[in-house]
């Protein structure tokens, strides 16, 4: 994660997601062409990685 997003969660920054018309989550999900099976396991590694990394450094401190 770059420095510039890790001060923006730091200030508490949440995205939103606004337009004209109401969105649904399902219909741009609707719109995502799914990854190889592998692709998503290494993604979903990652992520869990990341966040025992970040467990293990917030409890160091």
């Amino acid at each position: 994660m770059n420095d510039e997003l890790q001060e923006l969660r730091k200030t508490g920054y949440k995205p939103v997601l606004a337009g004209p018309q109401p969105f649904s989550f399902d219909e741009i999900l609707g719109h995502i062409d799914p990854a190889p099976d592998e692709e998503i396991e290494r993604f979903v590694e990652a992520i869990y990685s990341d966040r025992r990394q970040s467990t293990e450094n917030s409890s160091s401190e």
